[in-house]
């Protein structure tokens, strides 16, 4: 922790991580294409029901192939692990 020899020192501080923070969400907000962005949010909303790449692709308007390739170009990952993962932590938090 860093040690401030006054308030405003606090305050600067302060305010430089919230500067911060700020930036780093707005960072994720954009890193994805609308497409994925959609599929994203689709998995958060239905993550409790069955979802397949053929749901995915047609609720996106785009093949499938298509669909896969840019969700492992902009997350890193397949979308199966995705939607796995998602399950998972969702399931932690119950």
């Amino acid at each position: 922790m860093e040690s401030f020899r006054n308030v405003d020192e606090y305050l600067n501080w302060f305010a430089s991580l919230f500067v911060n923070i700020n930036n780093y969400f707005e960072e994720i907000g954009t890193r994805y294409s609308p497409k994925i962005k959609k599929a994203i949010d689709y998995i958060s909303k239905n993550y409790e029901k069955p979802i397949d790449l053929d749901n995915i692709a047609e609720e996106l308007g785009i093949t499938k192939i298509y669909f896969c390739y840019l969700f492992k170009k902009e997350t890193g990952t397949n979308f199966i692990s995705y939607l796995n993962n998602y399950r998972i932590d969702k399931a932690k938090n119950y």
